[in-house]
């Protein structure tokens, strides 16, 4: 099971800035030069309640691979995927 980098935008917290915020948290790597790619509404689950979210997708071209010191308590794993895999 594959998922991305992500977490919910605090109050008074702009989206972008939630974006780096939740890479540095996750990943432990800084990225500055997202684009915005699209958006979805979705839900989420949590305690019994379903709360209706908006997933924000955004991405950015890096000129080397960083070296990435995850969270160990929110992240099990990391993989790197060329664009191509989402076609298969």
């Amino acid at each position: 099971m594959l998922d991305l980098p992500g977490g919910f935008v605090d109050k008074n917290e702009r989206l972008e800035d939630a974006l780096q915020r939740e890479v540095k948290e996750e990943l432990g790597i800084s990225i500055d030069n997202w684009k915005y790619l699209t958006s979805q509404i979705n839900r989420y689950l949590y305690k019994g309640i379903t709360y209706p979210t908006c997933d924000a997708i955004f991405i950015s071209y890096l000129d080397e691979m960083p070296r990435i010191v995850k969270q160990e308590t929110e992240v099990a794993g990391t993989v790197w995927l060329t664009p191509d895999y989402c076609q298969r």
